[in-house]
This record gives structure tokens, sequence and C-alpha cells, in this order.
């Protein structure tokens, strides 16, 4: 099985939805289009942003589909493949790959209260009989986040190449990178835009930030930037980066996150601010 490279900026993309809580393909096109035209380098599915707990799976290998379909190969297509259920998970994992889809994510089940080794036992067997690729996902407030000692347990599973690090713990993700991402070759991605900047000065790999939904050239000219080695430009770019935080609303929570990024989509022409409960997005 070989890992994809992949480096840079990898939106995960929300799910456009129509009033009646179905994937609205049309809308969906347009966003891949909206951060495909603008050079992003891969895109990330089913995540937080992309409501993926709450669509169940019909919807959910729809938006695959449709994904690699349109996608055909211009950018890697990563689909979260998390779950309560490892088997579950690796059905789904399946089905993705049978679509087409160039890897997978796993965070931790969020029903039990799992201690480390619990949880390092579920990574690993997912891992080992995954037929995709596996990026690991520390995602956001989860119930039981992966600490340093698990992901550098999960070193030695040749399916996993790397991890989306959304803990928003600076330190942590810091950790991971310097761990991870020297000799041992893994992709170390931020998920809070906020670190985005300061994780490509530090050699960091790119991220899957919520505000490239929005505006993802601004998120590949600061990758190219710091490619480049211009900080200045990335200084600069990084203050329009945090100037999106008012999208997101005050106090920001999950359910302002997603409902910021699709009304500003809806702004912009994209899709419906449709949310699926039990999100409610109170936009009008």
């Amino acid at each position: 099985m070989k890992a994809p490279h992949i480096r840079g900026i990898v939106p995960p993309l929300v799910t456009p939805l129509t009033p009646f809580g179905e994937i609205d393909a049309d809308a969906f096109r347009r966003l891949l289009d909206h951060v495909v035209g603008a050079g992003v380098h891969g895109v990330f599915e089913l995540g937080t942003c992309g409501e993926g707990p709450s669509l169940g799976r019909r919807r959910s290998e729809r938006l695959v589909s449709l994904a690699a379909g349109h996608l055909d190969g211009a950018v890697p297509l990563l689909a979260n493949a998390s779950s309560g259920s490892l088997a579950d998970s690796l059905e789904f994992a399946t089905y993705c790959r049978d679509a087409k889809a160039d890897a997978v994510a796993l965070a931790a089940p969020v029903h039990y209260p799992l201690g480390q080794a619990e949880l390092l036992a579920f990574l690993r067997a997912f891992a080992e009989s995954s037929p995709l690729p596996v990026l690991l996902y520390n995602a956001p407030k989860a119930k039981v986040p992966m600490e340093i000692e698990t992901i550098e347990a999960m070193a030695d599973v040749p399916s996993v190449f790397g991890i989306k690090e959304s803990a928003g713990d600076a330190d942590l993700l810091a950790t991971v990178l310097e761990r991870m991402g020297g000799d041992r070759g893994w992709t170390v991605f931020t998920g809070p835009e906020r670190l985005y900047a300061s994780h490509l000065r530090s050699g960091g790999h790119g991220g899957v930030c919520a505000g490239s939904n929005i505006r993802p050239a601004l998120f590949v000219e600061t990758w190219n930037a710091a490619q480049a080695g211009d900080w200045e430009r990335v200084d600069a770019l990084e203050a329009d980066i945090l100037a999106l935080a008012p999208i997101y609303g005050e106090p920001r929570t999950t359910v302002s996150t997603v409902c910021g990024l699709k009304n500003e989509l809806a702004r912009m022409g994209i899709c419906r601010p449709s949310a699926m409960l039990p999100l409610v997005n109170a936009a009008p």
C-alpha cells in the first residue's frame, strides 16, 4: 500500500445540504470547483466541518462518490471513516477504496471513556486492516484525545502516513511534528488555522483548516510563501487568516463554526446555510 504524499492545504469540506437534509450535489460540485480552482493540495470529507457524525452511512457514501467522480484524480481525496464501531469504520473504508478515494482518516471512538491502551488497540486494529492509507485524526475536543505516546506507538504501522492534529494544543502540535515529522516521515497537519502559519514556520506540512472552505487561495498563498522562505509575506497573510475569526461567532463552538462557514458560503452563492440536526443554523 503506497501512502499518498500530501503536503499543503487540504480543506475540511463542509457538506452542502438541501432544506430537507439531503446532499445538494450541485452545490457540492461548486464547492469542489471553488477550492480546487484555488490550487488546494487535497480535500478532506466528513470531518467536524463536514458534519460527518450526523450524516449517516447513505449520505456519507453519496458524498464520497460525488467527490471522487467530480475530482477525477485532480487532487487527493481523504474521507473520515471514524465511528464507534471498528467493523463499520472498516466497511466504510472499503467503500471509500472502491469509490477511488486516496486515504481515510480515523479518530478516537466517541462513546466510551477509553484509556490510552484501549484507544491504541482500536487504532492499530483499524490501521492494520484498512484497505487504504490512514491519517490519524486527533479530533477537536475529543472525549479521548490521542496522547503523544499513543501517536508514537502507531509509527510502526505501515498504513499510517500522518496525523491531522486538531486538538488545538500548540505544544502538542510542535511535539508531534518533532517526533513524527522527521526521520519517521509522517505528514503532520494542523487543524486550527490560528496555528497554521506558526506550524509552517516550524517546518510543518500544511493544514486542514476550516477557513480554506471560504478563502482557499489565501491558505494556498501562505503555503507557497512558506515554501519560498518569504516569512514577511507569511506574517502578512497570517493576519488575513486570523481576520476570518468573526465568521465563526463568539464564543466559538462547533455549531457556530459549521454554521458560520455555511452562512458565508451561502453569501458567496456556493451553497445553502442548511445544517443537519443536531446542529441548528439560526440564520435565515
